[in-house]
């Protein structure tokens, strides 16, 4: 019996009714009616025929085969004929096509050979004897295994598609002179060989007793005639549209025996399919079927998976006969989230989940990228080591019985680190630093935990770095190097809260099962020439496994993707990312040979995946009762052409070209309003905090700024915490320059400054010190080489501005922030009105005397000058002095300076900014030339006010903190943005 059914026909449900109704008689014109008038058992309008009066032939079920295109309607079908029949049965042999083929391969070539994967076949084509040698070291790739490795999946799946689809190496060897025309060169310089490797690689196979998916089919489209199927009543090939011609070859063989039938479903395209095979087709009826079609326009992943939650929401129960298709794995972990727990309802989730999207797979590219940064002498990149120590997974590796105590101890090796400004280190300086480990101890017993000593610590900290560092230092080959990665997988699995989580386990067990996959597949004995191609190797590998999750096939709501609704029947249709490029899917091949080619030899293109989609699609939402159909309407984004042909079905019969009916946008009800950050009002216990600071030039800068951020940090003192990543702060540069300049001029104190020849050379070599002091080793690499070269580069201009502008200069002192970093070398008491004493301090980069003159000197590693200018600000609003007075630091300075030197002249004490970053090097003064004398110490008297203004705001318990009033120039380099709600805020926006 060979049938076309109509689109909306239950395909499984009619299976089971000719395998029960019928003793699965191939001959059967006509299905027997209801005897008794009792309603189908089959869905009204073709689902199934026979009703429940009727004999029933369910003894020799299983003397029939079905084969579907893949396998999930062999569940329904199970299910269906149980349901009916309500005994124990022997069921009906059912196959998916891969499956059949290998049913027959078994038969046909017993023993049958050894089936091999992608890993294999990579291995084999790199290796092919006879091919390899003839055309030199490298083979015929002339790239080393590692950079092969990633061409040698698309190279097998190419083939595979070229062997299946019959292609010769002779029609290879017409398209290699096209191949060398059109090609970029890299591929070209391979593809010459295409024909002779693709020969050579099928002819190993053969002789080495090995064979693939595609040569299995090939075999058997080869002996099919052998194949013995008289002990079957019926072999029934149903649900297919496309077929290969290896598929098309054995099927045109099979269709000559009286026992073998076909059953296909109307679609768009079907009538190729069947002309091509050459049978006679039975047509069934064609039908009225209209389902009502909703449509959901939303604005984002999200609102999709609310929209889908709400709808899901207003039923009351489900069954298998409902579907949730998701034809993008990244949007199933939100629907299994927020929309099915939602639901009193089981559902069963039926598609595979890419172990790449998972926890573990990013500790595996976490764990490459750190072992990538060892240098030879065992040195890590700082960013990259903590990247990894503090992924998850092993910051929860438990210690002493708990894992929050891992966490302590990464993160304060973290703030360690930070602190330090190292970029590269050795895992000896870690865990034998005394130190660090000191301060992971006293954090430690903070938190509760007792016992612990450093030496306990210690070890805990070297077991991880073993496992997940000193492990790979060497590694033997492939196979060694998965035992290594499955050791570090095996220990977090053991070790660590990982299996807590809720499917963790379950990715766990897929990653180690696939290292083992590659630990014994022939490739195991290769060797990489570095850790990196180990690591491309295994993503390239584990790029192909997928979670499957875990449900009962035919029982509750049903999770899909696209192809696992093929020959499945639904009432309620709920398609998710209906948009275009994923519906149809419109990437191009993952494949060496270019489009042209593939057509030239017939192989697949996006062309026939489109047709494949618009197929199952049109007969998914034909058959269906209800759709909806969710849908990204965005900047970037267009629903699917298949939704717009659903549309104007809808259109025309709506008689309007408008919005489609049941339309629904669907949006967050999110008010993006925005309101000025709060003040802070002034409590008792601020205030004793206040009267207890010490006041600096950068602090009375942060407060003239944004007075609010003044609170945060200095109040609440939520500092910023130290950032360790892989970019270098231009506020890092500034105090590797300033240590430079400070080591330079501090041994020229006391004397007249003098710049010789010489002294360049010697500046040179303080910035190799400063940075090797600050870096390690690690200051030859990358990107810190590269700026201490051009600081280098610099130094010659700074010489050259100091011996030309300070020739009778005399440095006094210069910064030692080293010592005095934490209380500041200058300090001393101002008197503000009303309030008392207020506690001020300050560090000098450099106080030089010039004739008799002092100037105290800051370097500005910029070219912008923070200076007031002049007394102007005294005119204009308190809230617009940031414009006008722009910073009180060289006003401080001279304020600070005069505390200490009472004595000295108020006119001849001066401050200034040096810009090491201006092009010319050039420095701004606080008082300039013309201003001297009284004119001096009048402009001190308005800046001294000022200064005494600020701190006198701070005190005051009626002034608030109030935010910034010029918030475009503030908020986007604040750290406290979050707290204020302005984070939003970029330059420009006000």
């Amino acid at each position: 019996m060979n049938k076309l059914l109509a689109p909306d026909t239950d395909l499984v449900r009619f299976i089971a009714d000719i395998l029960l109704e019928n003793g699965a008689a191939p001959g059967v014109e006509k299905l027997r009616a209801p005897s008794n008038g009792e309603s189908t058992v089959g869905p009204q309008g073709g689902g199934g025929t026979r009703g429940r009066g009727s004999a029933l032939n369910w003894e020799h079920l299983a003397e029939n085969i079905v084969v579907f295109p893949g396998k999930r309607p062999s569940h329904f079908l199970r299910k269906y004929i149980a349901d009916i029949i309500k005994v124990s049965f022997r069921p009906p042999a059912i196959f998916s096509m891969d499956r059949f083929i290998d049913f027959a391969y078994e038969r046909l070539f017993a023993p049958p050979d050894r089936k091999i994967e992608s890993m294999d076949a990579a291995n084999i084509l790199y290796t092919i004897p006879g091919v390899a040698s003839k055309y030199g070291n490298g083979g015929p790739w002339d790239l080393p295994l590692d950079k092969f490795l990633p061409w040698a999946t698309k190279i097998f799946s190419d083939f595979e598609e070229m062997h299946i689809e019959k292609v010769s190496p002779s029609s290879l060897q017409k398209i290699e002179a096209i191949a060398q025309e059109r090609l970029p060169e890299g591929i070209q310089k391979r593809l010459v060989y295409l024909s002779r490797i693709y020969s050579a690689f099928y002819d190993y196979l053969r002789s080495s007793g090995f064979s693939t998916r595609s040569t299995r089919y090939r075999s058997i489209a080869e002996k099919i005639s052998e194949l013995d199927t008289a002990e079957y009543k019926s072999i029934l090939f149903a649900g297919f549209f496309v077929f290969t011609r290896s598929e098309q070859d054995i099927l045109r063989e099979l269709k000559k025996r009286k026992n073998v039938g076909f059953i296909f479903q109307n679609g768009h395209g079907i009538d190729e399919t069947i002309r091509d095979l050459g049978i006679e087709i039975e047509r069934e009826e064609a039908r009225v079927h209209k389902p009502k079609v909703y449509f959901h326009r939303c604005v984002d992943t999200h609102s999709e998976v609310f929209a889908l939650s709400d709808t899901l929401g207003a039923r009351d129960e489900f069954s298998e006969k409902d579907v949730i298709v998701a034809p993008l794995p990244e949007t199933v972990f939100p629907v299994v989230e927020h929309a099915l727990p939602n639901l009193e309802t089981e559902y069963n989730i039926s598609m595979g989940y890419p172990l790449s999207r998972t926890p573990i797979f990013a500790l595996i590219q976490a764990l490459g990228k750190a072992l990538e940064t060892r240098t030879p002498d065992g040195r890590y990149f700082v960013p990259s080591y903590l990247s990894l120590v503090l992924h998850p997974y092993i910051k929860n590796i438990r210690f002493d019985g708990a894992s929050y105590p891992t966490r302590i101890v990464f993160h304060s090796i973290e703030e360690y680190l930070g602190k330090k400004n190292m970029r590269f280190i050795k895992l000896e300086e870690v865990e034998r630093g005394t130190q660090v480990i000191r301060d992971c101890v006293v954090k430690l017993v903070k938190s509760g935990l007792s016992g612990v000593s450093e030496e306990k610590t210690a070890e805990h900290i070297e077991r991880i770095h073993t496992i997940f560092f000193r492990s790979f230092d060497a590694i033997e080959n492939i196979g060694d190097f998965c035992e290594k990665v499955l050791a570090c997988v095996s220990f977090v699995s053991e070790n660590s809260s990982a299996n807590r989580h809720p499917y963790s386990a379950q990715f766990l067990r897929i990653m180690i099962e696939g290292l083992h996959e590659l630990k014994l597949s022939g490739i195991a004995g290769e060797k990489m020439d570095n850790v990196l191609g180990y690591f491309k190797l295994l993503s390239v590998h584990i790029g192909s496994l997928k979670y499957p999750f875990e449900g009962t096939p035919v029982e509750g709501l049903q999770v899909l993707g696209l192809l696992e609704t093929r020959n499945l029947k639904f009432d309620t249709v709920y398609f998710l990312d209906a948009n275009e490029g994923v519906i149809p899917d419109t990437r191009k091949e993952d494949t060496i040979l270019p489009y042209a080619l593939r057509r030239n030899l017939g192989l697949p293109t996006h062309e026939e995946r489109e047709r494949i989609s618009r197929y199952y699609f049109d007969l998914l939402t034909s058959a269906a009762e209800e759709v909806h159909i969710f849908y990204i309407e965005a900047a970037e984004k267009e629903k699917s052409r298949f939704v717009e042909r659903l549309a104007w079905e809808e259109q025309k019969v709506a008689g309007t070209v408008a919005d489609v009916p049941d339309l629904k946008d669907i949006f967050f009800g999110v008010d993006f309003s925005q309101t000025d950050p709060a003040p802070v009002k002034k409590t008792a216990e601020m205030l004793n905090v206040i009267r207890g600071l010490r006041f600096s030039a950068s602090s009375l800068d942060t407060y003239l700024y944004c007075p609010l951020q003044f609170y945060y940090e200095r109040i609440l003192r939520l500092g910023e915490k130290d950032k360790i990543s892989g970019e270098v702060e231009p506020k890092e540069v500034g105090s590797r320059v300033h240590e430079v300049l400070s080591r330079f001029f501090s041994k020229r104190t006391a004397r007249p400054l003098v710049i010789r020849p010489d002294d360049e050379e010697e500046m040179k070599n303080l910035v190799d010190e400063v940075w090797n002091d600050s870096y390690g080793t690690g200051a030859n690499e990358g990107l810190l080489y590269l700026i201490k070269l051009q600081v280098k580069r610099r130094v010659k201009d700074v010489l050259e501005f100091h011996s030309q502008r300070y020739k009778k200069t005399v440095i006094i002192e210069c910064e030692d922030r080293g010592r005095d970093s934490v209380r500041g070398k200058h300090r001393g008491v101002i008197e503000i009105p009303g309030a008392g004493d207020v506690k001020v301090l300050g560090w000098f980069d450099r106080v030089d005397k010039r004739g008799d003159e002092i100037v105290i000197v800051d370097y500005k590693t910029g070219k912008d000058a923070r200076i007031p200018k002049s007394a102007k600000f005294t005119g204009s609003p308190r809230e617009k002095w940031t414009k006008t007075l722009v910073s009180v630091q060289l006003p401080f300075y001279v304020l600070l300076y005069f505390i200490n030197n009472p004595n000295f002249p108020l006119h001849r004490v001066n401050s200034s900014q040096i810009l090491l970053g201006g092009n010319p090097i050039d420095e701004k003064l606080l008082f300039d030339e013309e201003t001297e004398g009284e004119a001096r110490k009048e402009i001190f008297q308005i800046y001294r006010e000022a200064i005494l203004r600020l701190v006198g705001e701070i005190l005051d318990p009626g002034t608030d903190f109030i935010p910034t009033s010029d918030p475009q120039k503030v908020c986007p380099d604040c750290a406290y943005t979050v707290l204020c709600g302005t984070q939003w805020i970029t330059r420009g926006d006000w």
